[in-house]
């Protein structure tokens, strides 16, 4: 098993990408560089890699609106329903990364969250991870809904600033092959 390094969420500013052009993606939920033990042997960032930074923003998501590590000690958490995962341009080793979460849609119990992970240096979408989280009473392992009224007014807040945003292209798109091309 590697060893992996912590991301930290919102780390120190080391972009040529302004923030300006990440806040227009959303939240900015993690900001970090590409290490070695992320790449693989085609010389490009791993899938586990991946999984690993998109969690890390993830986290630092559910933190921002009062779900963070310290959350399931209330006898509350969320739990990962589905997650879809696009590449679309490599990231190499020391490359800088920010990823954007934005809030698709949440009801309370489910959260639709799209995360975008960018290149600082070329500003490209290198990927994105689309996933749906449920809130769960930890002792029955049932979901339920978020009934905390200062954490729904931080979800509540974040929905109507992100229904602002354009709509990144692809949220909701199914794996699709046509055959015999």
């Amino acid at each position: 098993m590697r060893n992996w390094p912590t991301f930290t969420p919102n780390a120190a500013r080391f972009m040529s990408v302004n923030d300006t052009a990440l806040a227009a993606g959303g939240f900015v939920s993690f900001r970090g560089r590409i290490e070695e033990c992320w790449i693989d042997a085609n010389g490009h960032m791993n899938v586990l890699g991946y999984d690993h930074m998109f969690q890390s923003a993830e986290l630092a998501f559910f933190d921002h609106h009062g779900a963070g590590t310290g959350y399931p000690a209330s006898g509350l958490g969320y739990f990962r329903l589905e997650k879809h995962v696009r590449h679309h341009a490599e990231l190499r080793l020391d490359e800088m990364v920010a990823v954007t979460t934005l809030l698709v849609w949440t009801d309370y119990k489910r959260v639709h969250m799209l995360h975008q992970a960018w290149n600082l240096a070329t500003g490209a979408r290198a990927a994105v991870m689309e996933a749906l989280s449920i809130h769960v009473d930890l002792a029955t392992r049932r979901s339920t809904p978020l009934v905390d009224p200062a954490m729904r007014v931080r979800w509540a807040e974040t929905l109507a600033t992100h229904d602002m945003l354009a709509r990144p292209e692809g949220i909701g798109r199914a794996i699709t092959v046509t055959r015999g091309a």
